[in-house]
């Protein structure tokens, strides 16, 4: 049972860092009926394909995409959908700022070292009484 799997992640890794994600929830679609219910599916995975794909190959790979995603429920793409808007909003995004804001400090920090460096070029020598 998915809220039971929950539920032990939830207390083995903490609150916040697991996820069930249901996929492959759609049992009644098989090869050929795959091939009838995607048609739906088809502007689904016509993303993936490039304007400069060729003729052979786009005809290819529409043929071998009717079976991708045949299994994803309406529910369960949107679960996927919910869970990537998730981690990227929570995890992805906080990280990588965090990322740009040490490098920021780094890069601020040897400028300083670099700025004084030039200064000291251009002072001019204490006296030095003697």
């Amino acid at each position: 049972d998915e809220v039971t799997l929950l539920q032990d992640m939830r207390n083995r890794f903490g609150p916040g860092c697991a996820a069930v994600v249901r996929v492959n929830s759609n049992t009644n679609a098989n090869t050929n009926g795959a091939a009838s219910s995607a048609q739906e599916e088809d502007a689904v995975w016509d993303e993936c394909l490039t304007p400069d794909t060729p003729r052979s190959q786009l005809d290819f790979t529409r043929s071998m995409h009717k079976t991708r995603g045949a299994l994803l429920s309406s529910r369960d793409k949107l679960s996927l959908r919910r869970f990537i808007s998730h981690m990227t909003t929570t995890v992805v995004i906080p990280a990588i700022e965090r990322r740009i804001y040490e490098l920021n400090v780094e890069v601020t920090n040897h400028k300083k070292g670099v700025k004084n460096v030039f200064k000291s070029f251009w002072r001019k020598p204490k006296d030095v009484a003697g």
